[in-house]
């Protein structure tokens, strides 16, 4: 896949899991906003690629649905559970 900043991308040079303690210790700093805005500047920060670190995401059922509670939250993905009022 094409990153917007493929010229200046790092490919992981740690472990795939201290990667994905460091997004965990990063999202912890979390004070408001959303989940994938801290993703992205975790990303942004540590210059890897947005693409890999989704896949790291993907991966860890935890991680993954924080995120999915957080776009259900921010109106990004539409309720599946939203009760319709008459």
């Amino acid at each position: 896949m094409i990153n917007y900043k493929d010229e200046c991308v790092i490919d992981f040079k740690d472990p795939e899991e201290v990667v994905l303690k460091q997004l965990k210790a990063h999202l912890e700093l979390k004070t408001e906003g959303s989940l994938s805005d801290y993703i992205l500047d975790f990303c942004d920060l540590n210059n890897y690629r947005i693409e890999e670190v989704a896949a790291l995401i993907k991966s860890d059922k935890e991680l993954k649905t924080l995120l999915k509670q957080d776009c259900i939250f921010r109106g990004i993905f539409k309720n599946p559970n939203k009760v319709e009022k008459w």
